[in-house]
């Protein structure tokens, strides 16, 4: 998995993971896109740069072995694809759309051809048969072109093969895989799934949608000898052929998926640093090392972070103003880093990019600070933070209250529950009082009507004397 300036690698038999980091022209400059060579240990991407190249690197050391320069007309990539044998196959971006085919041992570009699909959202791959076909598919199009590559390591051809689909877009958005043979396997928005010929170009439908459509975008590919299909209703299930005709061995329903939620407070958050210097104390400035001069910072007790379009992240000691670290989180030719946020001890940085990416870093260091680790602690101890952990987590912050700190919520939550707790109260109040207010307005009618003898003086009938005599008086005062 490949975004913004670094690649993660896991070794799926032991779970261990690994990094590689294309920060610089020797690593590479950035990362648009990746694939990997399903036999050799090696895998590809291209940066996202200008006039952008493809880094052939080996697994699982991540160095670089090759890099192809490409054409000059190339201003991006956004798929690669290993064939079985020697190719790479490449699609650029805007304004070409062209496929590439190198010969990666050799570092040589055999071939480059425009295409007719004008789309960013498209991608390739290659057939694992002996002739090599690329499917050229984009998804939210409902397009697929099938390419036969034909040629040796110093000649090549490419012949296209438009695909007529059974479908209109509005079934968008596809996903395809290819089986051992080199049949193309197509599914669309409902959950159909298509067979294509490699040569003839022949569509078939394999397994009918279900009468509704569910939320969710389906996904195949081929494995064991059958295929993987995520539905529509987010289940998966696996289908093989057996004697020509194509079943479902077994079908599971996946985990429900979660969400995480971070809130952070943007009031340590300061925008617009100017002409590339930061007041970190009185009478006291730094030089940071980022190449534009609006950046962005965030302080505490211990340390100033500063993080910026660039995508460099620093990290600076408030009482000394010592550069403790800095580095590359994010591409820049991806607007680098959004927002940067660390742990109390500074061990752990969480960089978010302008792409959506979210790395972590881990600072290492040879002690902590035993001063720092005292007043965490003690910070912690408080019977606020103890009374915080102690309560249940709702999972959700109600609308409007997105930056309210957590003391001031329960509050805010205390005063919601005395308000609940008195409502019924307050409604028998409320319906007492009316019915003084009825009875009392009966007496007002029948001392009207009395007799002189029996009126009372309508002073009589006020509840709120006491108040009304003080309300005179104050009058009284104001106007003398």
């Amino acid at each position: 998995m490949g975004t913004g300036c670094h690649i993660l690698l896991v070794n799926v038999n032991t779970q261990v993971e690994s990094f590689y980091r294309a920060t610089d022209r020797a690593s590479g400059e950035g990362v648009s896109c990746l694939n990997g060579h399903k036999s050799f240990n090696i895998y590809a991407f291209a940066e996202s740069c200008p006039q952008p190249r493809i880094f052939i690197v080996a697994y699982p050391d991540n160095s670089v072995l090759f890099v192809l320069e490409g054409d000059d007309k190339t201003l991006s990539y956004i798929s690669l694809c290993f064939s079985e044998s020697e190719y790479l196959v490449a699609l650029t971006g805007l304004p070409d759309y062209c496929i590439e085919v190198y010969v990666w041992r050799n570092k040589e570009l055999l071939i480059r051809r425009k295409t007719e699909m004008q789309t960013e959202k498209q991608s390739i791959s290659c057939s694992p048969a002996s002739m090599l076909t690329v499917c050229q598919l984009a998804y939210s199009q409902a397009q697929i072109t099938l390419w036969e590559v034909h040629g040796n390591v110093r000649l090549c051809r490419l012949i296209e093969k438009p695909l007529k689909l059974p479908f209109g877009k509005e079934e968008a958005p596809l996903d395809g895989t290819f089986l051992i043979d080199g049949t193309l396997m197509v599914i669309n928005r409902l959950g159909s799934v298509y067979s294509f010929s490699a040569t003839s170009g022949q569509a078939n439908q394999i397994i009918k949608p279900a009468d509704e459509p569910g939320p969710f975008f389906p996904r195949l590919f081929y494995c064991k000898g059958g295929l993987f299909l995520s539905d529509t209703d987010g289940s998966i299930s696996f289908h093989k052929r057996q004697k020509g005709v194509w079943n479902q061995l077994w079908n599971m329903r996946a985990p429900e998926t979660f969400t995480l939620l971070l809130y952070y407070s943007a009031s340590d958050e300061l925008n617009n640093g100017s002409d590339n210097k930061l007041t970190a104390k009185i009478c006291s400035t730094i030089k940071v090392k980022h190449q534009v001069q609006n950046f962005q910072i965030s302080v505490d007790q211990f340390h100033m972070t500063t993080w910026s379009i660039d995508g460099l992240v620093t990290i600076y000691e408030t009482k000394s103003d010592k550069l403790l670290a800095y580095f590359i989180a994010h591409d820049r030719n991806k607007m680098g880093a959004k927002l940067m946020r660390c742990d109390l001890m500074h061990q752990y940085i969480f960089s978010l990019g302008h792409n959506n990416s979210l790395v972590c870093f881990k600072m290492h260091r040879s002690s902590t600070n035993a001063q720092r680790y005292t007043e965490l602690k003690l910070s912690l101890e408080t019977d606020d933070v103890a009374s915080m952990f102690m309560n249940p987590t709702k999972g959700f912050t109600p609308k409007g209250f997105t930056f309210t700190r957590w003391i001031d919520m329960e509050k805010i939550s205390r005063l919601e529950s005395e308000k609940l707790d008195c409502e019924p109260v307050k409604l028998e109040i409320t319906k007492d009082f009316k019915v003084v207010r009825t009875m009392l307005r009966d007496l007002l009618d029948a001392n009207e009507i009395a007799t002189e003898e029996e009126q009372l003086p309508i002073q009589a009938f006020n509840l709120n004397a006491s108040v009304t005599e003080h309300l005179k008086e104050m009058v009284c005062r104001f106007l003398r």
